[in-house]
C-alpha cells in the first residue's frame, strides 16, 4: 500500500516538474538566470523522489522505468 502512494506522489512530482519546466522555458521575461529555473524546476521532482524512497523503498530518479 506504501509502495503504491509512493509511485503516486512521485508521479505527481515528476509532472509538476514537466509543467514549471515548460512554464519556466517559454516565459517571454525571464527574470532569473537558467540555472536558477533549472533548479526551481527540478525541486518538485526531487522532493517526490525523496518521498516516495521514503514510503516505498530504493526507486530510480524518475517514476518511469525498471
Amino acid at each position: 500500500m506504501l509502495d503504491r502512494i509512493a509511485t503516486v506522489v512521485h508521479w505527481l512530482g515528476f509532472l509538476t516538474t514537466l509543467l514549471i519546466g515548460y512554464v519556466l522555458l517559454f516565459d517571454n521575461a525571464p527574470s532569473q538566470p537558467f540555472w536558477i529555473n533549472l533548479i526551481f524546476s527540478l525541486a518538485p521532482n526531487t522532493a517526490a523522489w525523496v518521498t516516495a524512497y521514503i514510503l516505498g523503498g530504493k526507486r530510480g530518479f524518475f517514476p518511469f522505468g525498471e
